[in-house]
């Protein structure tokens, strides 16, 4: 019973370890369009 509980729990824990990284990239590739979008007007002005 225990090593039961023990592979659900390892489970569990790598799908939550899933579910972060793959929010983390979403940041990251939000955080990477705002600063393309924030840095071409930028260029343009300069230009």
């Amino acid at each position: 019973m225990t090593v039961l509980l023990l592979q659900t729990n390892r489970l569990r824990h790598k799908a939550n370890y899933f579910k972060s990284n793959s929010r983390l990239q979403q940041l990251r590739a939000a955080a990477l369009i705002a600063g393309s979008t924030r840095a071409f007007p930028t260029k343009l002005s300069v230009d």
